[in-house]
């Protein structure tokens, strides 16, 4: 069992008891399973609702990356994933985003991203944006509209993996832009979108967004809190490595 707290630093007090529990009647956690296992999967995931109807998408949970997309139908080179590609078509709230002034790349007059990662792999797609929401998560979590990566090209890891495709937590100093955690709680003011943790399990988990939930620490445990540090991920100033008497 592993239990990963990040907050982005000078935005909260983690001594305050609003972010150290999940009880109460006016409850400021909100809690979504998790999927995966590292021997089977090599990481751990979540599902999101997008579109109108809503169509289901899994998504790689990544502390070290800003982005949220997933292969869409149409895709010139994408592999064969849980669910099947996103049809922007049959979603009638969907909606392409055109190349403008915020767009960092453009094609065939769309918005556009490329997205190269440290192990070989590499995504490219077009941006849209369109109504998501959280699969299995609280009651009160509506679906919001947001900014989403509709995947054209997969290539090395994102074409092999089995999941469809990513979601970037990576604090918004890194990317210089909201990440999905922001857009997907813009309308709950009770709810700190920089506070999430993820408790890991060997198969599946617990992602909790404001906080975390008190009940899943042991008895005779206590949480061990330290600074963080944001250089391109969540990190910490590591000082000495120790086993046993070395």
């Amino acid at each position: 069992f592993f239990c990963l707290l990040p907050a982005a630093e000078a935005i909260v007090n983690m001594a305050d008891p609003l972010f150290t529990s999940g009880t109460g009647p006016a409850d400021h956690i909100q809690r979504t399973k998790l999927f995966g296992n590292i021997n089977a999967f090599a990481y751990y995931f979540a599902e999101l609702l997008v579109g109108t109807p809503p169509q289901r998408v899994s998504v790689i949970i990544d502390t070290g990356s800003g982005l949220c997309a997933f292969p869409c139908v149409g895709c010139s080179h994408c592999g064969k994933h849980l669910d099947l590609p996103f049809d922007r078509n049959a979603s009638n709230t969907s909606q392409v985003l055109p190349c403008g002034i915020d767009c960092d790349r453009c094609m065939n007059n769309q918005c556009s991203y490329l997205e190269e990662y440290t192990e070989g792999s590499r995504i490219a797609g077009t941006w849209f944006k369109d109504l998501v929401q959280l699969n299995g998560s609280d009651k009160d979590n509506k679906p919001v509209r947001v900014s989403l990566g509709c995947h054209t090209d997969e290539r090395h890891l994102f074409y092999t993996q089995k999941v469809n495709g990513i979601l970037g937590l990576a604090p918004h100093k890194i990317t210089g832009a909201s990440n999905l955690l922001e857009e997907l709680y813009q309308d709950k003011k009770h709810v700190n979108h920089a506070v999430f943790s993820l408790c890991l399990a060997e198969w599946g988990g617990l992602w909790t967004v404001g906080g975390y939930d008190d009940s899943y620490i042991l008895p005779d445990f206590t949480l061990l809190w330290m600074p963080l540090h944001h250089i391109g991920y969540f990190g910490i100033h590591l000082t000495e490595i120790r086993c046993g008497a070395q």
